[in-house]
């Protein structure tokens, strides 16, 4: 299991590494504390730098940036590195948004009408796709974002909900680029394939 510490509690030390002997209630075996950045917000699992195992990436809306801690495959997480994700990030999906085969980064920046898109080299190291970050004109900042391939051309889309506008953008990806297309009145929250029906 992976977990974020509670938002009220920014200290950076309580992410620290090592294991911790006491067992939270209701809880059993060992915590495991990982350095990430200041104020961890979401977190994204994935495959990220090419080899079988699950690995983490955690936005920290205290430094802009994102944490990407590899997996060993024993349930471990190894040495991270850190790259720029935008003003405030709050949000994170891992997604392959330029369909080169490895899992990309899109990631919602709070206090800001954008989203930032890092493109994976396929090892697990992240740059900013050009244009990036995106404007979504979600007004006065993006609180949230689902991905989807919404208009069925095989590329990712990015929805976003804007904070006070009781609205989401829908941006149509086409490779690493993106447009935004409209403003819809209904907020989003999950995509995904309810009946099984493709």
């Amino acid at each position: 299991m992976v977990a974020l510490p509670c938002h009220q509690n920014p200290d950076p030390s309580a992410a620290a590494n090592g294991e911790q002997p006491t067992v939270p209630p209701n809880q059993v075996g060992l915590v495991t504390f990982y350095e990430v950045g200041v104020r961890p917000k979401a977190i994204a699992v994935a495959g990220l730098n090419g080899d079988t195992n699950t690995d983490v990436a955690v936005v920290n809306v205290g430094d802009g940036s994102v944490t990407v801690l590899p997996g060993n495959g024993r349930g471990q997480l190894l040495a991270p590195g850190s790259f720029p994700a935008g003003k405030k990030p709050s949000d994170v999906d891992a997604v392959d948004v330029d369909r080169d085969g490895d899992m990309d980064l899109v990631i919602a920046n709070h206090e800001a009408p954008t989203v930032t898109v890092l493109l994976n080299n396929g090892r697990g190291q992240f740059t900013p796709a050009v244009g990036s970050p995106f404007d979504t004109g979600a007004r006065p900042h993006v609180h949230g974002l689902a991905t989807g391939d919404f208009d069925g051309d095989g590329w990712i889309d990015i929805a976003v909900k804007a904070l006070t506008q009781g609205r989401f953008a829908l941006l149509v990806g086409k490779g690493a680029t993106l447009r935004r297309v409209k403003m819809c009145d209904r907020p989003v929250g999950l995509i995904a394939d309810l009946k099984g029906d493709g």
